[in-house]
């Protein structure tokens, strides 16, 4: 076990007043981790035999490379906007997806296109133009932020449906169709993330049966959800690499609050999880805490009355020094009016 991380793990808990014996070690990704998409660069696409390839897919291999080096750029721009743990996870999927078409440029020898891998460096025609366009969407606002994402994938399976018509090389086929199943996955996400806000997303190059098909299939990813009893809003990411700012750590975050919620006297709850221990704590109190095990009784630490559309969670109000600490941290946080429904949502902090 990494000295640092444990060092961050007993700071956090001896600051909650949680200081518990035999901790038992080892890693469990939390909710919101963006382990759903099938398509990772260790394919065995190199060792598929060689075809002969045609313009037609020559042409679609080099696009591809560019759109999705496109949606990778989109992401990592938004990310910055909005810090959004969607926009890390799927940015770091469509890392995958671009280094996968790369292999077959490799293994065919044909010219890359993307000679200068920086955000928003783009040889062919027509994508500087849209990631302009796309990012100037989103950064209008969270929602916005989230439709495009929504488009680039809805832009993305279009494109990759005609693709695979063109194609009879089942090396190409395998990875169009690997990123197309990546592609469906972040489209629910998105989706997903839009209907918690009380948004929808309308398909402008799919088909509304494909659109529905899509949305259909069972829900993999965790970044938000809508649901009869709950609702969850996007996740957030949040790096600590600064020692000033590691030094003195204070942590207190905002949710966005329904119109309907203003002015309801509302519960706050909220809930710290180290993923290294697979350890879960409840707050009782600002900076202050017990462990607790998922399934049992939950109780809000305290209760306030919401004034305006933001509602602010005071969970570390005392600076503690973290600048030896290193390591991943997710923070529930959410309100519910006593006679409501619960809206919650998450941050990742990672020390570095």
């Amino acid at each position: 076990m990494n000295k640092k991380i444990l060092f961050l793990a007993i700071v956090l808990i001896s600051t909650l007043s949680l200081v518990d014996g035999a901790i038992g070690a080892g890693y469990r990704g939390g909710a919101g981790a963006g382990g759903n998409d099938p398509f990772t660069p260790d394919s065995n696409i190199i060792m598929m035999p060689s075809q002969s390839l045609d313009e037609a897919e020559i042409e679609a291999i080099l696009k591809m490379r560019e759109e999705e080096k496109l949606a990778r750029d989109v992401y990592l721009t938004l990310l910055e906007k909005w810090q959004l743990l969607i926009f890390s996870d799927i940015a770091a999927s469509e890392q995958h997806h671009t280094d996968m078409i790369k292999q077959l440029i490799d293994k065919y020898g044909l010219n890359d296109p993307v000679v200068d891998d920086s955000v928003g460096a783009f040889t062919q025609p027509g994508f500087k133009e849209l990631y302009d366009q796309l990012v100037a969407q989103g950064m209008k606002s969270i929602t916005d932020a989230l439709k495009v994402g929504a488009t680039i994938e809805d832009l993305d399976i279009k494109d990759l449906n005609e693709e695979l018509k063109i194609t009879d090389n089942d090396d190409i086929t395998t990875v169009f169709t690997n990123l197309k199943s990546g592609s469906y996955n972040h489209m629910k996400a998105f989706v997903g993330s839009l209907e918690a806000y009380g948004e929808t997303y309308t398909p402008q190059f799919i088909s509304q049966e494909e659109f529905d098909a899509i949305l259909s299939q069972p829900k993999g990813s965790g970044y938000s959800h809508k649901s009869t009893n709950d609702t969850m809003l996007p996740g957030r990411i949040k790096h600590y690499n600064d020692m000033a700012e590691k030094s003195s750590f204070t942590f207190v975050p905002d949710l966005e609050v329904a119109q309907e919620d203003v002015g309801k006297t509302v519960e706050l709850y909220a809930f710290l999880y180290l993923p290294a221990f697979d350890k879960w704590y409840i707050f009782d109190a600002p900076n202050h805490g017990r462990e607790w095990s998922p399934g049992s009784e939950i109780a809000p630490f305290m209760e306030v009355t919401l004034t305006d559309d933001h509602v602010e969670f005071p969970l570390f109000t005392n600076p503690l020094d973290l600048s030896e600490a290193f390591g991943t941290v997710e923070i529930y946080y959410g309100y519910k009016p006593v006679d409501g429904e619960m809206t919650y949502s998450f941050t990742r902090l990672v020390f570095e």
